[in-house]
C-alpha cells in the first residue's frame, strides 16, 4: 500500500502516517509514531507502537505492528536546511507478515512452532522484537506458561528486550533478506573465532541460509545499559575497553577477516550523516541545520582524524549491544567491518553522553567515559582526536536519529551540541599547542 503524504513538519507528517495506518488496520487498532530511522540516503523508516497512554510514554507498547518507508519525491533536491520542504513524500506501508524481502518473518510468526526447538511445555508463541522492512527483523520465542516471568529472571535472559513478554522466551530468531544471510553467518563464524574470551558473539544455535533466519539462545547476564543505572557500571565498562583493545589482535588470530570484511572510513561516516541531514530537512527539523553544521566541520577536518590503526569494529557499539556476565556477549553483528578502533571507542562515548541526558546513568559520566577509556589502555590517549572526532560525528549522527523520535526529539539539539562542543574544545586545544 503506497501513499501521498503532503510535505510539512514532522508532527504533521507523523499525523498523516497515524491516520494512514489506522485506516489500514481500523480505528480499533490506532498506532502512533514511535521513531523514524534513516532508510540508507533514500528515505525514513518510520515505527509505531499500539497501547495504552502510559505504556507508550515509556516506550513499550505493542511492537507487532505495520511500518512505513517515507521516501521524498525531491530526491535530489539541493539541501537547504534553512527553508520548510515543499517536496511531497510517497509512504509505502509493510505489514510484518507480508514483507515481499523478508518471507520467512510472515510463516514464523503464524507458525513459530516450526522453528522452537523441541521439548518445554504449551504452546509456542513469538512476540516482534524489531521490525526494520525489506531489510530484517528480531523475534523472541517462548511458550505459554513456561517459568520466567518474574523480573529476575527477565534480567538474566531477556533484560529489557521484550521476552519476559512471552514467558520468559528462551530463543531468538533473527531474519535477513536470503541473499545476505549466507555472508552474514560467515562472519558470524569467523567473529566466535577470532574474538577474546572475553568478548563473544551471541550464541547461534542453528541457521538456513537458504531461508534467511538464524536462531539463537539468549546472551547470558545483564545487559550494560541496565549496569550503567546502578552507579556500579565503571568496572563493566573498563572491562568492555579491555576486551575492544583485544580486537586488535583479532585480525592476526583470523586472516580471513582482513579479507572478508568491509572497510568503513571516517569519509564514508561523514557522507552518511549528509544524507541524514536531508532527510530531516525534508521533514522541517530544526536539528537538520545542526547536523548539516557538524558534517561540514567533520568533513573541513585537517588531516582526516585516524589513530593510524586497523581493527575488527562493530560500528553500532553502545550499552544496548552488551550482556555482562562471566563473559560479555557482543550483539547485532550486522555492520561489522574493518576500520579505526577509535570508532567504537567514539560511539560509546557519545552513548554515555546520551544516556546521561535521558538521566540513566547511576553515576557521573565523566566517570563512566574514564573507565572505558582507562579499560583500553594507554593506547586510549595515543589515537589523541580521533577518538574525540568519531564522538563528535556519532553525538550528530543520534542528533539525527533521536530528533526522529516523538519521546524524546527535544534531545535531537541538544546531542547536536555536544557534538559541537566536542568539536571546540579539539580547536581551542589545537590553538594552544600552536601558541
Amino acid at each position: 500500500m503506497t501513499a501521498r503524504i503532503p510535505g510539512g513538519s514532522w508532527p504533521e507528517i507523523c499525523q498523516a502516517l497515524e491516520s494512514m495506518v489506522a485506516g489500514a488496520l481500523g480505528p480499533e487498532h490506532q498506532a502512533v509514531v514511535r521513531a523514524g530511522l534513516p532508510f540508507g540516503g533514500a528515505g525514513i523508516t518510520v515505527l509505531f507502537a499500539s497501547g495504552a497512554e502510559e505504556e507508550l510514554a515509556r516506550g513499550a507498547g505493542n511492537l507487532n505492528q505495520p511500518a512505513v518507508i517515507l521516501r521524498p519525491l525531491a530526491a535530489t533536491a539541493t539541501l537547504d536546511t534553512a527553508s520548510t520542504p515543499a517536496t511531497d513524500f510517497d509512504a509505502s506501508l509493510y505489514f510484518p507478515e507480508a514483507d515481499p524481502e523478508l518471507p520467512e518473518l510472515g510463516l514464523l510468526l503464524a507458525a513459530p512452532e516450526r522453528v522452537a526447538p523441541a521439548g518445554g511445555r504449551g504452546r509456542t508463541v513469538a512476540r516482534l522484537l524489531s521490525y526494520r522492512p525489506l531489510r530484517r527483523a528480531q523475534v523472541a520465542l517462548g511458550r505459554d506458561g513456561q517459568a520466567g516471568s518474574s523480573s529476575d529472571d527477565a534480567s538474566r535472559s531477556g533484560n529489557g528486550m521484550g521476552m519476559n513478554d512471552v514467558g520468559g522466551a528462551p530463543w531468538f530468531a533473527k531474519l535477513l533478506r536470503p541473499e545476505r544471510a549466507a555472508r552474514m553467518w560467515r562472519r558470524h563464524n569467523l567473529l566466535a573465532t577470532a574474538l577474546s574470551r572475553d568478548l563473544r558473539p551471541a550464541p547461534v544455535i542453528a541457521a538456513d541460509q537458504a531461508r534467511g533466519i538464524a536462531i539463537a539462545a539468549p546472551a547470558p547476564g545483564t545487559l550494560l545499559a541496565n549496569c550503567l543505572t546502578t552507579g556500579n557500571g565503571a568496572a563493566d565498562l573498563a572491562r568492555l575497553g579491555c576486551a575492544l583493545h583485544s580486537l586488535e589482535r583479532s585480525l592476526d588470530a583470523v586472516p580471513d577477516l582482513a579479507t572478508d570484511l568491509p572497510t568503513f572510513s571516517f569519509a564514508d561516516a561523514v557522507a552518511d550523516l549528509e544524507r541524514f541531514a536531508f532527510l530531516l530537512a525534508r521533514v522541517g527539523m530544526g536539528t537538520a541545520a545542526d547536523v548539516a553544521g557538524g558534517r561540514e566541520r567533520l568533513a573541513a577536518l585537517a588531516p582526516t582524524p585516524d589513530s593510524g590503526r586497523r581493527a575488527v569494529v562493530h560500528r553500532d557499539l553502545h550499552d544496548k549491544q552488551v550482556f555482562v556476565a562471566d563473559h560479555m556477549t557482543l550483539l547485532d553483528l550486522d555492520q561489522v567491518s574493518l576500520g579505526d578502533p577509535a570508532l567504537d571507542l567514539g560511539n560509546l562515548l557519545a552513548h554515555l553522553r546520551l544516556r546521561s541526558l535521558q538521566g540513566r546513568l547511576g553515576a557521573s559520566c565523566t566517570t563512566y567515559r574514564s573507565a572505558l577509556l582507562g579499560g583500553y589502555g594507554t593506547m586510549a590517549d595515543r589515537f589523541g582526536d580521533a577518538v574525540r572526532a568519531w564522538e563528535a560525528l556519532a553525538l550528530f549522527r543520534l542528533a539525527a536519529v533521536y530528533a526522529l523520535r516523538p519521546r524524546w526529539s527535544h534531545l535531537g539539539r541538544e546531542l547536536a551540541r555536544a557534538g559541537h562542543g566536542v568539536l571546540d574544545a579539539m580547536v581551542r586545544e589545537a590553538s594552544d599547542h600552536a601558541a
